[in-house]
């Protein structure tokens, strides 16, 4: 479920017009830095990057360590579609390590949810599969980002 945001004050007051609240089909830059946030702490276990990790995610989207060679800098930096499909892989990821944290879902789907995307994760009850999903009703003519 989506949150319906408040009308802004500055809007209510007449002082300036509505904005577009969503939801996006994209990463606007309000959804960026949250998510990019959320990627560097998903790549980070007891204050150490878990580049391991962030290599084998780099070599399944087929992406290029930048210069400085860290792969949790070239995930973390992600925008766009290339950001939506490394969450996706993460996600991915920890399903198949069995090593799925609850509350690293929880600030994900906030951040989706409260920020206006599309896109939502994919919750088994079961707990056979975690993914992004399309938010019923948009872009109807994919039904799963990542089926």
């Amino acid at each position: 479920m989506t949150t319906t945001p408040r009308q802004r004050f500055s809007v209510r007051a007449g002082l300036s017009a509505a904005i577009d609240d969503g939801p996006y089909d994209d990463v606007p830059n309000h959804l960026r830095e949250p998510l990019q946030q959320w990627v560097r702490e998903e790549l980070y276990s007891g204050g150490y990057a878990e580049d391991g990790k962030a290599r084998l995610i780099c070599l399944r989207l087929r992406f290029t360590a930048t210069a400085r060679g860290s792969y949790v800098d070239t995930l973390s930096a992600k925008t766009g579609a290339d950001l939506l499909d490394v969450v996706d892989a993460l996600l991915a990821y920890r399903f198949e390590q069995r090593a799925v944290h609850p509350t690293q879902l929880t600030a994900l789907s906030e951040i989706l949810n409260e920020g206006g995307s599309s896109y939502r994760i994919n919750e088994n009850l079961d707990g056979s599969r975690f993914w992004l999903r399309i938010l019923h009703g948009h872009r109807t003519g994919r039904a799963w980002v990542r089926p």
